[in-house]
Parts: C-alpha cells; structure tokens; sequence
C-alpha cells in the first residue's frame, strides 16, 4: 500500500505545519502535525488507525522521521507530495 503525504493549509492554531495521509483512492488515513520546536506527531484516524497501530507516534525530530516510523512498521510506502 502507499500513502500520499500532503502538505495542508487547514490545522489547529497550536500546530506549525500539517501533512495528509492518505491512501491512493484519496481515503483519509490521518495526518503528521508539527508542533513548536520541530516535534512531529503521526495522528493517524479511520482506516489508518488499524494500519499504523504499531507505529510510534512521537515525538519525531523530523518529518523524514515521522514517515520513516510508518513505513517500518506499516506495510506500505510514503511518498510526499511537494
């Protein structure tokens, strides 16, 4: 399975910076939330809960890290849309 990252304008007001997870039929999975002091969380919902069930949801240092616990733990690929 892959999982399309995007970057997303709409986000709580405590929250830096927000990605999209979804699936290729663009069904929402959840979403990475960078919060102040780069700390990305994976919040994952619906479908994505059961997917990334085993997957640590953070604090990463980094985007790349975020996706990288997903993609250890979770069958399938992240790829991040620009």
């Amino acid at each position: 399975m892959d999982i399309t990252v995007t970057p997303t304008p709409e986000r709580p007001p405590w929250v830096q910076n927000a990605w999209t997870l979804t699936d290729l039929l663009g069904r929402p999975l959840g979403s990475i939330l960078e919060e102040p002091d780069r700390r990305f969380f994976i919040d994952p919902e619906g479908r994505g809960a059961a997917l990334m069930a085993k997957v640590d949801r953070g604090p990463h240092p980094s985007l790349e890290e975020a996706l990288t616990a997903i993609e250890k733990h979770a069958p399938c690929t992240c790829r991040l849309v620009p």
